[in-house]
């Protein structure tokens, strides 16, 4: 069995998008959009949008390991691949690490993940054999090296070493 991170990009993505729905609501702000779905339905911020609200209540390090995990979820959008765990595994970490944090100061400590889940907020320990398999099925997909690679670009030094950018263990 092998991890997914494209699962888990897209579960974090939904969990931020609603933590931060409850975060605006919650100050009283409004994250509909003025048009409906087809159906009459209101239409929702997504999460970037939640991000570059004004009053974004999200530290500039889980702002930008956001941003990535988006930038990552739109390459892979509709495609498959197993080869992205360990390129993106420490964004991962950190990603949930930071919801427990955010959680927890948007709403109280009693709201913390890490007595109710202290192993899913680890998601994933990669023993040696599953890590050899991954690097040995290929390389990180042309499209998916090139967006990590220009996301990562785009960053300063102290960016791309904040913990809550990429969580990583010495």
């Amino acid at each position: 069995r092998t991890f997914r991170a494209e699962l888990s990009i897209v579960t974090s993505v939904i969990a931020w998008t609603y933590l931060l729905h409850a975060g605006v609501r919650r100050e009283g702000s409004d994250y509909r959009y003025s048009d409906k779905t087809k159906q009459g339905a209101d239409k929702f911020w997504e999460l970037g949008k939640c991000l570059r609200h004004a009053r974004c209540p999200i530290p500039e390090g889980a702002t930008k390991n956001l941003e990535f995990l988006l930038e990552i979820r739109h390459e892979i959008e509709h495609r498959s691949t197993s080869r992205i765990d360990d390129a993106v595994g420490g964004e991962l970490q950190a990603c949930c690490i930071n919801f427990n944090d955010a959680l927890k100061s948007l709403f109280g400590l009693q709201y913390g993940l890490e007595k109710r889940l202290p192993i899913a907020l680890q998601f994933v320990s990669f023993g040696d054999d599953q890590r050899t398999q991954l690097k040995r099925a290929a390389d990180l997909p042309a499209h998916v090296a090139t967006s990590i690679s220009a996301f990562e670009n785009g960053l300063t030094d102290e960016q791309l070493a904040d913990p809550a950018f990429r969580y990583r263990v010495a």
